[in-house]
């Protein structure tokens, strides 16, 4: 008798979480608010509103995000890395496209406000993909992959385009290079490893480019932190 009131309890409960889930996920997807790009996260239970709606200048969109606003909680690298997160979501005609998680690491934030970037056309559903803001603007960036055997090189930040860049002369034996970038020489805080789609891109999911040709070629790497474009070509 017990055991079968265990199991339908178990049940309820059940129900009940995937309920909750469930409605989270059509909150976020049934939007209803006017055309706009909006900035979602902690502070407005994951729901647009029209306070969160991003200002157009030129092609893009800004918003500058308190830091205050952001729940920072401890990164899953340990105690000494806090990050918080936030999303982007683009609406318009009809069409919605919502971000994947964008991470920010509360030692790179510079002063008590961050600056979010984004260039719809670029955009792309569940990807960070042309969404960026000023925490990845400012500190050091580095790269590895298959071309230095995974040893992470730090990039070199070019302030006439905005973006970090490394160069380098490899053998390459295989056409296909394998990458991703990180805030630190360890890897850490792992929700900053960024693979041109996601910032908690995990072991094994890395940038991919296939090189014209194998032998001796000179790789120019470029990350844009407005936009988190990420890629790689032969010079």
């Amino acid at each position: 008798m017990k055991k079968g009131v265990f199991v339908n309890v178990g049940l309820v409960f059940a129900i009940l979480l995937l309920s909750m889930l469930t409605f989270s996920c059509m909150k976020l997807l049934n939007i209803q608010i006017p055309d706009g790009v909006y900035v979602v996260g902690d502070w407005n239970g994951w729901v647009p509103t029209e306070r969160d709606r991003m200002e157009k200048e030129g092609d893009i969109y800004t918003f500058e995000l308190p830091q205050e606003s952001l729940n920072f909680f401890q990164s899953s690298a340990g105690k000494d890395f806090l990050v918080g997160k936030y999303k982007v979501i683009y609406k318009s005609g009809g069409r919605t496209i919502v971000t994947s998680d964008i991470y920010v690491w509360k030692d790179k934030i510079a002063g008590e406000k961050i600056k979010i970037y984004v260039d719809p056309s670029k955009m792309v559903n569940g990807q960070a993909t042309g969404v960026g803001d000023s925490e990845k603007e400012s500190g050091d960036w580095y790269i590895a992959g298959t071309f230095n055997n995974w040893k992470l090189e730090k990039m070199t930040y070019n302030p006439e385009s905005g973006a970090y860049v490394l160069e380098k002369e490899v053998d390459l034996a295989n056409a296909t290079v394998e990458f991703k970038i990180a805030r630190s020489t360890d890897w850490k805080p792992y929700e900053l490893q960024y693979d041109g789609k996601s910032y908690n891109a995990g072991y094994g999911v890395n940038a991919r480019y296939v090189a014209p040709k194998t032998g001796q070629v000179r790789l120019k790497f470029t990350f844009d932190p407005r936009f988190s474009i990420l890629k790689c070509e032969v010079k």
